[in-house]
């Protein structure tokens, strides 16, 4: 997220991945009920959601440890955690932006804020997302087909187990 005329906003986009790994299993997810949103937010168990009173005093947290009574970071200061239900969701998919934190439109005028990320936020940043925003940077859109194939080798064979070490 970046201030714009001293308005937050979300950066550009350079990365969207559908998962698909689980085309026939649901993937375990929460939906987090918070005061004065229209609708729950729907985040896998691993997705890092921000605690606190407002972006600025932020606390990274995994989904599955937000507990009811949180105050879940909004685009004007916080909401309050009001229920939370484990769900299965047959889909995910991760949206990458250049600044790693996106708005997600469970209230129109006060949006809750989320990591774009379902790791570590550091570990993730620097060793799985800098090398597709450098392919993006670099090449745009055009080179989509070999972001995938980048992607995919670098979650493979580098980012999921350096993160199961980290997380073990």
């Amino acid at each position: 997220m970046a201030a714009v005329g001293g308005v937050p906003t979300c950066s550009e986009v350079y990365h969207v991945y559908q998962h698909t790994e689980k085309a026939n299993h649901a993937y375990a997810a929460y939906a987090i009920e918070l005061e004065g949103h229209d609708a729950a937010l729907e985040v896998s168990s691993n997705h890092m959601v921000y605690v606190g009173e407002s972006y600025k005093d932020r606390h990274a947290v995994r989904a599955a440890s937000v507990m009811v009574g949180d105050r879940l970071v909004a685009l004007q200061g916080s909401s309050v955690v009001t229920g939370i239900k484990a769900v299965a969701v047959l889909d995910l998919v991760n949206v990458l932006t250049y600044e790693p934190a996106l708005h997600v439109g469970t209230n129109e005028e006060n949006p809750v804020i989320v990591s774009a990320y379902s790791y570590n936020e550091f570990y993730y940043h620097y060793f799985y997302a800098t090398p597709l925003r450098a392919a993006y940077s670099a090449f745009g859109n055009r080179f989509e087909a070999v972001q995938l194939s980048v992607m995919k080798t670098a979650e493979e064979y580098v980012a999921k187990p350096f993160l199961r070490a980290v997380i073990s």
